[in-house]
């Protein structure tokens, strides 16, 4: 399995307010290779300890949905979506719960998650953090954010290369801890050569997708892979936490294969 992680403070901040979950299982036979992975990652707002308890909160409770999904309780494509759902929901409802019990103000987090299995992936996500889909070194799909930003954009007041610098960038308009927001549910056909990024503000916006996508399509492990682009992020900023996950799913389909597929003649 090609899966690797990595979370640091950076440079200005006192503590990591972000957290990664990786999970993974293999079944190797003589027939097949099996892997399945579930991953999500969190970055917590709302200062002092709040941002941390709430990632901290969002990613545990998550990790009981990636058990049961590893565990292949199910695997229909409604059942997973819905399994996803609850989680979130059942996140969001424990930060509110916690924010109340503490009297604290603005507590949340952001949340994206990935479960891959059976060559789909099936992808949640609130807030901004993303998850970006590469095959040779180019972007083929991304989540959307959740941000004032990002609403912007929508209506044409700005570029999306305007984002990354953007005084107001960092204002959610959705994220767990803001009771009822539900997430974004995307499910992706995964090929051959795909490399799968989770990550962070403090990892896309002081890196461009050029250098995102070079490191996804080298020749590196996942491991060195989220190393390097950390690391760089750090060092070009480091004014914020960095966080990243990156797998590449064994396929053997590829997107021009798929493409090419002749399409079945309807029964008579």
């Amino acid at each position: 399995m090609d899966i690797g992680s990595k979370s640091i403070r950076g440079k200005v901040r006192e503590r990591d307010e972000d957290a990664i979950l990786v999970m993974g299982r293999q079944i190797s036979s003589e027939h097949s290779n099996d892997e399945a992975y579930f991953c999500a990652l969190a970055d917590g707002m709302g200062g002092g300890d709040a941002g941390d308890i709430a990632s901290r909160i969002a990613l545990q409770t998550m990790e009981s949905i990636g058990f049961k999904l590893l565990s292949r309780v199910t695997t229909d494509p409604g059942k997973i979506v819905e399994e996803i759902n609850d989680g979130y929901r059942r996140a969001d409802r424990k930060i509110v719960e916690y924010s109340m019990e503490n009297s604290l103000r603005e507590m949340g987090t952001t949340l994206v998650t990935a479960y891959y299995v059976n060559g789909m992936l099936y992808v949640g996500n609130i807030g901004d953090s993303r998850l970006l889909i590469f095959n040779d070194g180019k972007v083929s799909a991304r989540t959307t954010d959740h941000s004032y930003v990002q609403t912007l954009v929508f209506s044409g007041s700005i570029k999306d290369s305007e984002v990354n610098t953007h005084p107001r960038r960092n204002e959610m308009t959705k994220a767990l801890g803001f009771q009822g927001f539900a997430p974004d549910i995307y499910i992706w056909k995964i090929f051959n050569g795909d490399s799968v990024l989770l990550c962070c503000d403090g990892l896309w916006e002081p890196l461009d997708y050029a250098t995102l996508g070079a490191a996804a399509n080298s020749t590196m492990t996942s491991m060195e892979a989220v190393e390097q682009l950390v690391n760089l992020a750090n060092e070009i900023d480091g004014t914020d936490n960095i966080s990243a996950i990156m797998f590449r799913p064994r396929v053997k389909t590829s997107l021009e294969k798929y493409s090419r597929k002749p399409t079945k003649a309807a029964p008579k």
